[in-house]
């Protein structure tokens, strides 16, 4: 905030009596002027004028009275009060000359002023003037650019220089007064070659040319290797290139014998030219990349491809991608009166009959200034994509409507107005007051104190938009807000109410008389910098090897010129970082007296020179809202790279296959449901970065249903992140509604975070050449993005549901509270036609400014034709507020083509249509942090720049603060932080200070934090704020990579000729290990050698003392008396997912000769989310799973947990002798036919960090024939011997067991941590004399990103019979075995079983075992 008024007395002279005063109140105004911009020879002429009634008795007004500039007026009354008017005199293209303008003041009396003041010609400026190249010749900095420096005009300074020649470039402000930058145009400089740059200025119709050398020199640059994407597109062919998805256009790859990687090389596409970007290569062998950005309406096309040695002609055909029409559409518009409800509210509905295509871009809805996204499944109220309703309801407000309909690529569909119940209040809101604080180099703090008559709907500072959510006092109507703004990007403030009435002010701009004040972006800060102030930089590390490692560096800058406290951040020019768009702030580091950046070079980066750019905010006397440049290729000392081999594209498509093309439908032999899996096999290659993760998403082309796949490197079934195959399956029933499967969206991310992205439908025109299917723009794009399916007969359509009950658990919520969760529970009656369950539906919550929320629902059961969901959500801070909140829920997708929603306005039936917003205030919340460096540092080289060297302590370059962002922070007394080191939250000792009360700083955290580590705080009051998560940026000067990845030990040389293999087949000897870390000490309890004879005999097993017996393989358990049973091959079932197992056992018969039929399963039932008293908080069943077979012996099984984004993978495989393996670090013994489960579970959404999961396990044993008085049963939970620190579960009949082994240990976030297994008693379970059934829970704490488990089953023949529960008949057993894993899908809820099945002479009945399957989906 600026305050003071400047009294100008030489300028306006006053005649009259009384007590009126009149004074110009602009920070040092000029009267002696000259053009701003140089084409034209006019003044602008701008003054703000306070008037004063001294005697403070009446208001007062100020009117030109002679007749120089009357039209228009050139007064204009910015702000009064009942004794003082501050008015803005504002004229334009004031011709040279000296003017005098007589101005009257008056109140109770009347004051004659005179204003005076010169225009001066530009033409007077030539006989001094000159024009000066900063620099010898032109400069590289991602473009080519020169600065150029006018002198010798005294003290005036142009905000433009207007340019004589268009085509050569333009011109923007630099750094320092009258200093711009040229960005040379390249058609120009290819015209140039090698020959000067000219470019010439008009000054008043007078034009000065100016010249200087090209930065390029000729050299011998050859163009090789030329590929085309389709690679016959411009060969001149009658067929034309039909976009592969909109804006998907044709592309151009060639190869440069470069040494620089800053050629000139671009397309001359017509109406603009478009460098090629940098691929794949190094010195000497560069590919180039380049898309023919066709506009949308383009057919025939020619274009050219430049460089200054060779020129090349195309011509193609290129045909836009058709976008599917909707028709004709009109809006209805229902203001729903009658309804009588909480709020005026109004419906909006269309129909669409017979579009041209199924799958439709997005549609928004345009109402007055917001949008409102109608994104499937949201607004589609019933039908399919052939014939379907839109229906809608939003809160309206007391003004005009303006609303239109039209889709996300530019189709306008419809638009209508109406007209609410208009205020009579046009007065817009007013800033009273405004604090503006610094807190760092990228932020700066407003507390901004405003009224509103009709209540502040926002506050948007050059564009971004701020609400209720930065409220600390008061109301809406009379408020006290804090905002967090960076200094460099807040030019422009403006404050809409809640009927849009606004109200703008830029930089200096006046908002209030008492005190007098104006808006600003940064405190009061003196300076006149210039290009010169920053040549003096340096930098920690130069000469970079960035061969896949990232460089952790610092840029020192020694400058006396710049004020300590000016805003300044630097952005990396590099091909890799321009994708990431990072801003590194510029700190002042007053020990040594050097301005300091940390910033970080990406790994496999160009060769030659980083780019980068230093920007901060321009001298106060330059055009306001401009910033300072500073290119560094003007600068003398620039960041090298030594060794590098660049990798700019994302994973790409190599191959891909299409699934279940002939797809034979099979029974679910439980339900007799048929199903199917089809999809798309995907070979996806990144050769030298290797591939991270990736997003697909697949939408049906008829019932809008929508698949959402995520995956990472690590989810291949053949392969490796360099070149792996990944599947994307997805479950069909029979019979359904013939339709496409159409891939619409494609994320693919490589270890370096380039992404290749693809989109059908581009929401704007954006081109990009890292597109994922490069490989494949010869074929069309339907057959490779679309998959058809069709059954027989085709099922009629049914609408898919009705809805049955609709509960919400709030009525009110505080949006300025901590607990802003919501949960929601619906049921829906099904048709007789079906219901795809794995489309789950959503809850959408709609607030007055038409932003929207959504809750994804997990379907809890199915019983009969009704099924029940249910979802929770956080409210984002502020939502909503004053108003309710609508609710609404879409997305219920039948199996024959439709869908059906409810609308708020369905939802009235159900009582639980909106949610009420309240606020209140002492509750901390944190929002948001700083960028945070995690600092892991090698003190040795790091120069002392004059600090100390004594450690992270001691050296404030390294003493990286974390300032939080937040609310109610005033007030806070404790911290407590959780470093992700399995040790919890602890109390933090450290240096915290309070900044108001939206900002918290901790100094001294925990170095080096490798991960995401949490924080939450405590105030006086005892309350607590949210857990909020940081993740800092690891900064580690000791090793150039920032996470070391796995990559080939045949790395590029310093120039290598050729790219790497695309499969390597080695690590590299220096890479470290993936074992996990932190060896819990993990031992069961000493234990007694028992049995008789002792632990099975000698044959059998010893004792050793405080562990228990040691068995010999076979035979296991605490006395060595059980033995393994070996068990054929298993033969895996093609249409399920089952595995079977025989063995034959002929000494083991009944009296009779019979055998005896067991039935065992091991199935993962749920996974539970317990609180800290392990209460039940949450369970999730496994509803779908996606079996893979990885070899003869090794099988997995995916699933997801339905509504998050957790994954549960599961690795069986079967042992066929004697095998010793490691798991945790813990040595374990696998027996002959010992199958071993490897579970893997992602990250999981925790609803408190104090919680943890439950993985429930059922084991069970059941007899299936000949069943009599003489079968007993029995189990037992305890734990192992044999020094294998676990637990274990047996469960027997007779002489057989089923045993289960659960290893003490588990690896959490790669680390190696305790982990606790219990008999559940909480379940109910089927035991007796000839069933033995019982569920474990293997108890996993809070975690972040993966926690691998490894139980192991295996059959047992016993020495002894079971007894605990039994007839007193003994009988004898089986000899034949049968075992297998089965995987079925019982009412959504999914298994995976182990079964083993004894048999003696006749086929196994599976009577039994289908009932204990179907009973276990009731739970």
């Amino acid at each position: 905030m600026k305050s003071g008024i400047i009294f100008i007395c030489s300028q306006i002279s006053h005649i009259g009596l009384g007590s009126i005063s009149v004074s110009i109140v602009d920070t040092n105004p000029k009267f002696n002027i000259y053009p701003k911009k140089t084409a034209l020879d006019v003044c602008t002429i701008k003054y703000n004028i306070l008037v004063v009634e001294t005697a403070n008795t009446s208001i007062i007004n100020l009117t030109q009275f002679n007749s120089t500039f009357t039209s228009p007026n050139p007064l204009k009354l910015i702000l009064n009060s009942n004794w003082q008017s501050l008015f803005l005199f504002t004229v334009e293209n004031v011709i040279p000359g000296d003017y005098k303008i007589g101005l009257m003041a008056s109140s109770v009396s009347s004051s004659s002023n005179t204003l005076s003041f010169t225009c001066n010609s530009i033409t007077s400026l030539f006989g001094t003037m000159k024009i000066n190249f900063l620099e010898e010749k032109a400069f590289y900095s991602s473009s080519l650019y020169s600065y150029i420096k006018v002198d010798g005009i005294g003290d005036h300074v142009f905000d433009y220089l207007d340019i004589g020649n268009f085509s050569h470039g333009y011109t923007i402000p630099g750094c320092g007064e009258n200093n711009f930058l040229i960005y040379w145009a390249l058609s120009y400089v290819y015209e140039t070659k090698y020959s000067n740059l000219s470019i010439s200025f008009n000054f008043a119709s007078h034009i000065i040319s100016v010249e200087t050398k090209s930065y390029y020199e000729e050299k011998e640059i050859v163009m090789t290797d030329f590929n085309y994407y389709p690679e016959n597109v411009f060969n001149n062919s009658s067929i034309p290139f039909i976009d592969f998805g909109l804006d998907n256009k044709p592309l151009i790859m060639v190869s440069l014998n470069t040494e620089t990687g800053k050629d000139l090389i671009f397309l001359n596409l017509g109406y603009q030219d478009v460098n090629l970007v940098p691929i794949k290569g190094s010195k000497g062998n560069l590919k180039y990349l380049g898309l023919v950005n066709t506009p949308r309406s383009y057919l025939n096309f020619s274009f050219s491809l430049n460089t200054f040695k060779e020129t090349y002609q195309y011509r193609s055909i290129i045909k836009g991608f058709d976008i599917p029409s909707f028709g004709n559409i009109s809006l209805n518009i229902n203001l729903m009166d009658a309804y009588n409800p909480i709020q005026p509210m109004f419906s909006i509905d269309f129909k669409v009959l017979n579009p041209t295509l199924y799958i439709f871009p997005d549609a928004i809805y345009s109402i007055n200034q917001s949008k409102l996204l109608l994104y499937f499944p949201f607004g589609y109220r019933t039908g399919s994509n052939k014939n379907f309703q839109s229906s809608i309801v939003l809160l309206r407000r007391n003004c005009i409507f303006s609303i239109l309909l039209e889709s996300t690529v530019y189709q306008q569909l419809s638009s209508n107005a109406f007209v609410g119940n208009i205020s009579d209040s046009k007065e817009p809101p007013k800033l009273i007051s405004l604090k503006l604080i610094r807190i760092s180099s990228e932020s700066s703090l407003y507390v901004l104190k405003i009224n509103s008559i009709n209540g502040l709907d926002r506050i948007s500072i050059s564009g971004n938009n701020f609400g209720i959510d930065c409220l600390i006092e008061g109301d809406i109507f009379s408020g006290t807000y804090e905002i967090i703004v960076n200094p460099l990007f807040s030019m422009v403030l403006e404050l809409f109410d809640r009927l849009n009435n606004h109200i703008n002010l830029g930089i200096d701009d006046f908002f209030s008389l008492e005190p007098l004040a104006r808006f600003s972006n940064i405190q009061d800060i003196s300076f006149n910098i210039s290009l010169n102030s920053f040549n003096n930089i340096t930098f920690l590390i130069n000469d970079l090897d960035l061969i896949n490692n990232s460089v952790s560096n610092i840029m020192y800058l020694n400058s006396s010129d710049i004020p300590t406290n000016l805003p300044m951040m630097m952005v990396l020019g590099d091909p890799i970082s321009l994708n990431t768009n990072i801003f590194y702030p510029i700190n002042y580091n007053s020990t040594s007296g050097l301005f300091y950046c940390k910033f970080i070079v990406p790994k496999n980066n160009i060769f030659g020179e980083i780019d980068f750019l230093i920007m901060t905010l321009a001298n106060k006397n330059i055009y306001t809202g401009t910033l300072s440049l500073i290119q560094s290729g003007f600068l003398s000392n620039k960041l090298r790279v030594n060794q590098t081999y660049l990798d700019n594209h994302g994973p790409i498509f190599e191959k891909i296959e299409k699934i279940g093309m002939n797809l034979v439908f099979s029974n679910n032999t439980l339900l007799g449901i048929k199903s199917g899996l089809i999809g798309w096999n995907l070979f996806i290659t990144d050769d030298y970065n290797g591939f991270e993760s990736g997003y697909i998403q697949v939408i049906g082309s008829l019932d809008n249903s929508i698949y959402n796949f995520n995956f990472t490197s690590k989810d291949f079934s053949s392969g490796d992140k360099w070149s792996g195959s990944y599947q994307l399956l997805i479950n069909v029933s029979y019979p359904c509604a013939p339709q496409s499967f159409i891939i619409t969206n494609v994320i693919l991310k490589d270890s370096n975070d380039i992404k290749s992205e693809f989109k059908l439908y581009n929401e704007i025109e954006t081109f990009s050449v890292n597109g994922p299917f490069l490989n494949f723009y010869n074929q069309s794009i339907t057959d490779i993005i679309y998959l058809n399916y069709s059954s027989s007969p085709i099922p009629n359509y049914i609408q898919p549901v009705s809805l049955y009950r609709f509960g919400c658990s709030r009525t009110s919520i505080d949006v300025l509270g901590v607990n802003r969760t919501v949960d929601f529970t619906f049921q829906v009656i099904v048709a007789s036609g079906g219901i795809k369950i794995d489309q789950l539906p959503i809850v959408y919550m709609v607030n007055s400014k038409f932003e929207k929320i959504k809750c994804i629902s997990t379907l809890n059961w199915h019983v009969g034709n009704i099924i029940d969901y249910s979802c929770s959500t956080e409210i984002p801070i502020g939502f909503g507020y004053p108003d309710p909140i609508l609710l609404s829920v879409y997305g219920f997708i039948g199996n024959t083509g439709g869908y059906i929603g409810f609308s708020t306005l369905n939802l009235m039936d159900y009582q639980s249509y909106y949610i009420n917003t309240t606020i209140s205030f002492g509750n901390p919340i944190i929002k948001s942090n700083e960028l945070y460096f995690s600092l892991k540092i090698n003190w040795k080289s790091i120069p002392k720049n004059g600090g100390t060297n004594d450690g992270p302590g001691s050296d404030p370059f390294f003493c990286d603060k974390l300032v939080l962002v937040g609310r109610e922070f005033q007030t806070t007394s404790l911290v407590f932080i959780d470093y992700n080191d399995t040790n919890g939250f602890s109390k933090y000792d450290g240096i915290k200070n309070t900044i108001e009360s939206s900002i918290l700083v901790l100094s001294n955290i925990k170095q080096p934090i490798k991960k995401s580590f949490f924080i939450t705080i405590q105030n006086l009051n005892g309350k607590i704020s949210n857990i909020y998560k940081v993740d800092p940026i690891l900064f580690n000067t000791q090793s150039s990579s920032i996470e070391p990845t796995n990559q080939p030990t045949n790395q590029p040389t310093n120039q290598p000729t050729n790219e790497p293999t695309n499969q390597p087949t080695n690590e590299p000897t220096n890479q470290p290990t993936n074992e996990p870390t932190g060896i819990p000490s993990i031992t069961n309890p000493p234990q007694l050698c028992i049995g008789s004879p002792l632990c099975g005999g000698s044959n059998q097993g010893y004792c050793k003392e405080n562990i228990g017996c040691i068995c010999y393989s076979p035979y296991t358990g605490n006395t060595c008396q059980s033995k393994v049973i070996i068990i054929d091959q298993p033969i895996l079932n093609p249409n399920n997912p089952s595995t079977n197992f025989t063995f034959d056992n002929k000494d083991d018969e009944d009296d009779n000769g019979e055998n005896r039929s067991l039935v065992g399963l091991v199935s993962i039932i749920s996974l539970r989310e317990l609180g800290v008293n392990n209460e039940i908080i949450k369970t999730h069943f496994f509803e779908k799973w996606i079996q893979t077979t990885l070899s003869n012996n090794k099988h997995q099984y995916i699933s997801n947990l339905k509504g998050t984004s957790t994954n549960i993978t599961i690795e069986t495989e079967r042992f066929d002798v004697l095998t010793n393996i490691t798991f945790a670090n813990q040595k374990l013994t696998m027996n002959p036919s010992t199958l071993k489960y490897n579970i893997n579970i992602t990250k999981y959404d925790f609803i408190s960090r104090v919680n943890s999961l439950q993985l429930v396990v059922q084991s069970q044993l059941t007899k299936t024939s000949n069943i009599d008085d003489s079968t007993c049963s029995d189990q037992s939970f305890g734990e192992t011997t044999s020094n294998d620190n676990s637990n274990y579960i047996q469960l027997s009949i007779n002489k057989h067991s089923l045993f289960g082994r659960f290893i003490k240990r588990g690896i959490v976030d790669n680390k190696i941590i305790s982990i606790n297994n219990e008999k559940l008693n909480d379940l109910p379970t089927d035991n007796s004399y000839y069933t033995s059934e019982s569920y474990i829970g293997i108890n996993i704490p809070w975690f972040n990103d993966l926690v691998q488990l490894d139980p192991d089953f295996s059959v047992l023949l016993d020495e002894s019979y079971a007894n605990s529960i039994c007839k007193n008949e003994e009988s004898g057993l089986s000899k034949k075995v049968l075992i297998g894993v089965v995987v079925g899908c019982v009412c959504g809820a999914l298994l995976i079983t182990v079964v083993a099945l004894l048999i003696i002479k006749h086929r196994t009945n599976l009577k039994i075992m289908k009932i204990k399957l179907i009973k276990l989906s009731k739970y």
